[in-house]
């Protein structure tokens, strides 16, 4: 009998600790890291949390290049400065911004240990170096390179200013992800053959009738605030929430139901559902 409860005493303590543990602790191995064949020395390492790959902010930017790493304690966001250009994520938040550009965090920068930690990929994509991951030995190769464009060479304009604006008129207060989500529509349709080939055409398109309420009523031309501009800037980066979808809408508002009725349903995002 005392053998029994001590074997649930232990195992009630294992479990104790497995919820306790911080993240970079629970989540297993971590993988290895290498700068251009240079083992990555950081004391901070490399965390493995949900099958991604973390690094701190402040460690990795300093070892791809030197430069200057501030910290605002009240707004929680880290930055680094060189070369003119300016690297900034703040704790919680899917969005790394850089030079312009938007780059898009799967789960977020987190605080673990002390050190603001984010995803080595979208990092690295942000500093202008490169990605090689091996699955056998779990090794993440980096390799340096030039700061990549900035974003008024990178995006273009019209599409931005499109994207932008279709994001807000349709999805503003909506969750980031449903943001994206709308913008991942209007590119999926320019992919489409039975689509214009551009982001103006698809949202302006009326071969079929005027495809989205906002044109109807004028909210297209109205300015996108900068959350909508930044769904934007990370659909243009290639970020993809829905590759499928080509169809939205708010089953609540909805007066004509041909799609729910019609196509196949992919996902539900805040008020809006997703369609191939």
């Amino acid at each position: 009998m005392h053998l029994k409860r001590l074997i649930c005493l232990l195992a009630l303590c294992a479990a104790l600790v497995a919820v306790l543990l911080p993240p970079a602790v629970a989540a297993g191995s971590s993988p290895t890291l290498a700068i251009d064949g240079e083992p990555y020395r950081a004391e901070s390492g490399v965390l493995l949390l949900n099958g991604v790959s973390y690094v701190s902010f402040r460690d990795f930017s300093l070892a791809i290049g030197p430069g200057e790493i501030t910290w605002d304690p009240a707004s929680k966001t880290a930055a680094y400065q060189a070369g003119g250009r300016t690297l900034s994520v703040t704790q919680g938040d899917v969005v790394l911004r850089a030079g312009g550009r938007c780059f898009y965090l799967a789960g977020g920068a987190q605080i673990i240990n002390g050190r603001l930690m984010v995803p080595v990929r979208e990092l690295s994509k942000a500093l202008g170096a490169t990605v090689s991951w091996n699955g056998q030995t779990s090794h993440i190769a980096i390799q340096r390179g030039d700061p990549p464009a900035s974003g008024e060479d990178f995006y273009n304009a019209e599409d931005l200013k499109w994207l932008s604006r279709i994001i807000y008129a349709e999805s503003q207060g909506q969750p980031f992800t449903g943001q994206v989500a709308v913008g991942n529509v209007i590119l999926n349709r320019v992919k489409s053959s039975d689509y214009p080939n551009t982001i103006y055409g698809v949202i302006f398109d009326n071969t079929y009738g005027v495809q989205f309420t906002p044109v109807a009523s004028g909210a297209i031309y109205a300015a996108p605030d900068q959350t909508s501009v930044e769904a934007a800037k990370i659909c243009l980066e290639g970020y993809t929430v829905t590759a499928r979808s080509i169809y939205f809408l708010n089953p609540r508002k909805a007066q004509n139901l041909w799609v729910p009725q019609n196509r196949p349903f992919v996902m539900r995002i805040g008020e809006h559902d997703f369609y191939a």
